[in-house]
């Protein structure tokens, strides 16, 4: 497979946000003394003296990148020696997403992770973030590097650009602040971005072809379902056509049978007109790109559908010529599909392929909606569950199974028009929601698990009754109630305690600064999720993390700011007292005037 680069140079979605831009410095030690010692430092694995020299580096060079294979000279304070460091891996300082005002310091891992059409992708090791005392923590992260090294106005930079631009409107990539390097005439982006887990959709294939089927049908089933529905949720309900829809761009974790879509390089928001243009992956790329026509949903729609093709089993196409390639996309076949699947029936199989040919007819109106899509494998699952279920029962299972799915699509509705609106109110109504549906199925084991299944709400999953999914509900609400109450409580207090603060003790005023800033970042990160219940858990999680930083510091200022009451208190119980008048001084009577006639 490979990569063609469409002509256009981008220009409708410049990044919206300023990147970090230094050049890189000649950090080489010019001149050697006697005094000089060398040492290596491992930024993933300092000791405290380490860490302390790597501070001096940083504040010394005050640069963007730090190669490993250069040397760094250093003068220790208070002492004669220097030293001449080396790191064990590159480091890239970057601006913090959260808190701009702040850096962080990404350790990159010398192993190549792949290698796409213009970027290379390297493991993150850990960052490194400069704590208020001066020291570096480490904390170990699931991130990787993208690395573009292009000149100005070339398609590597283009794609550089909408690979940043994109990207930041996925949630689920988490991409940082980027930073942009020059060097002469060459410039260089470093993206750094969560690493998802899983690998490529096309090695669980390889797999399969060299080691024999390793999903069953039920699996292959599950993961069709999700891949279409995670295209909807990741790209399409973002505004968003990816158009480079590929095995390699599509991340699978086997453990969980979940998929991720990554490499937004060529993809486009829905109303950009790209008549004229052409980008895609021969083999997956729809006729109306060929055509240079303007693409769609329908064309990551076609794209989608001979990934899925290929999951079945479909011979992946392989031709020597762009022209042939263009006769497939016209013209597609199926002509291996199934080819060593076992367990599947005839019906079934022709459920499949007539769904693959609908995604993948060569005009763009002909071909199905991806919810039309996700409908025929939920369809299918549905049958082959109720093969196992009684004939008296299947009513009452079919209706567990199709109140799941309206679930499914309610909340997704809702949630997307609440993106960033995480609040006790909204998810109350998510509960609401929850409740209809689940007054309309039978409070029986196996229904109740037909519904959770059927409505994609992962963290119900084991809960055998109505009540428990309800009690579920109101648990995940009521914690969440309960560290955003406290969180404000918590910045009540700060500010409290800042109006009796004095404008000389400085001390006191940076630590109620520190943490206002890191309140004001807690509640930042609710704004960041789009609304459902499994990302209320993890935003509960987070938001307790960060009060239990917080928490000690707050009760030492609390505890000092006490003292200072305290003392002040006791000034004013030894304040003179007024003298006393003398005993036979009248008080000062005023007599109300009454005229009578």
């Amino acid at each position: 497979m490979f990569s063609f680069i469409r002509h256009s140079i981008f220009k409708s979605h410049p990044p919206t946000q300023e990147p970090l831009i230094v050049p890189i410095q000649n950090t080489a030690s010019s001149k050697q003394e006697v005094n000089v010692i060398s040492k290596t430092v491992d930024p993933a694995n300092m000791t405290n003296e380490e860490n302390s020299w790597l501070r001096i580096l940083f504040k010394k060079f005050n640069q963007t990148i730090y190669p490993s294979e250069m040397d760094y000279e250093i003068q220790l304070p208070d002492q004669d020696t220097k030293l001449k460091l080396r790191l064990t891996n590159k480091i890239i300082c970057r601006q913090s997403k959260g808190r701009p005002n702040e850096v962080r310091y990404e350790i990159i891992s010398k192993q190549l992770l792949g290698e796409g059409t213009f970027a290379k992708v390297y493991p993150v090791i850990g960052t490194l973030v400069p704590e208020k005392n001066g020291t570096l923590t480490f904390k170990k992260q699931d991130r990787i590097l993208k690395y573009f090294e292009y000149l100005a106005k070339t398609n590597e930079q283009n794609a550089a650009e909408k690979e940043l631009h994109f990207g930041q409107l996925v949630q689920h990539l988490h991409m940082k602040r980027p930073v942009y390097v020059t060097n002469g005439k060459l410039y260089q982006t470093y993206l750094i971005e969560k690493k998802i887990p899983g690998t490529g959709l096309q090695y669980l294939l390889e797999d399969e072809l060299n080691k024999g089927n390793i999903l069953s049908v039920d699996e292959r089933l599950k993961v069709s379902k999700n891949i279409l529905s995670t295209l909807k949720q990741q790209v399409h309900d973002q505004n968003l056509i990816h158009k480079d829809i590929k095995q390699e761009n599509i991340m699978f974790d086997r453990a969980s049978l979940e998929v991720n879509f990554i490499d937004f390089g060529f993809s486009k928001k829905k109303e950009y007109d790209d008549k004229g243009e052409s980008s895609g992956t021969p083999g997956y790329a729809a006729y109306e790109v060929y055509s240079r026509m303007r693409t769609d949903e329908t064309t990551d729609i076609y794209a989608v559908g001979r990934v899925l093709a290929e999951l079945w089993h479909d011979q992946p196409a392989c031709f020597d010529s762009i022209y042939e390639y263009q006769q497939f996309a016209w013209h597609s076949t199926l002509s291996s599909l199934f080819d060593k699947i076992d367990g599947i029936s005839q019906l079934h199989q022709d459920k499949l392929r007539n769904l693959f040919l609908n995604m993948t007819r060569s005009k763009q109106k002909n071909r199905c909606s991806l919810q039309s899509a996700i409908d025929v494998i939920d369809e299918i699952i549905l049958e082959r569950k109720l093969e196992f279920v009684l004939p008296n029962e299947q009513e009452k299972f079919k209706t567990a199974s199709m109140q799941g799915k309206k679930l499914s699509m309610a909340l997704n509705v809702f949630c997307r028009n609440h993106v960033g609106h995480t609040t006790v109110e909204s998810l109350n109504h998510l509960k609401q929601l929850l409740k209809e549906k689940l007054s309309e199925v039978k409070n029986e084991p196996n229904l109740i698990k037909e519904f959770i299944e059927s409505s994609d709400i992962n963290l119900f999953l084991g809960l055998d009754s109505a009540e428990k999914i309800i009690q579920k509900a109101d648990d995940i609400i009521h914690e969440f109630t309960n560290v955003t109450t406290e969180l404000k409580s918590l910045q009540n207090k700060i500010n409290k305690i800042n109006t009796k603060i004095s404008s000389k003790d400085i001390e006191k005023q940076k630590l109620v600064h520190e943490l206002s800033d890191a309140i004001s970042f807690t509640f930042s990160k609710v704004s960041r999720y789009s609304l459902s219940f499994n990302n209320t858990v993890m935003l509960t999680r987070k938001i307790k993390k960060e009060i239990d930083k917080i928490q000690p510091k707050m009760k030492q200022l609390e505890k000092d700011s006490g003292i200072i009451n305290c003392f002040f208190s006791m000034l004013r119980l030894f304040k003179p007292r007024p003298a006393q008048q003398h005993l036979n001084t009248q008080p000062k009577v005023d007599y109300l005037k009454i005229n009578i006639n």
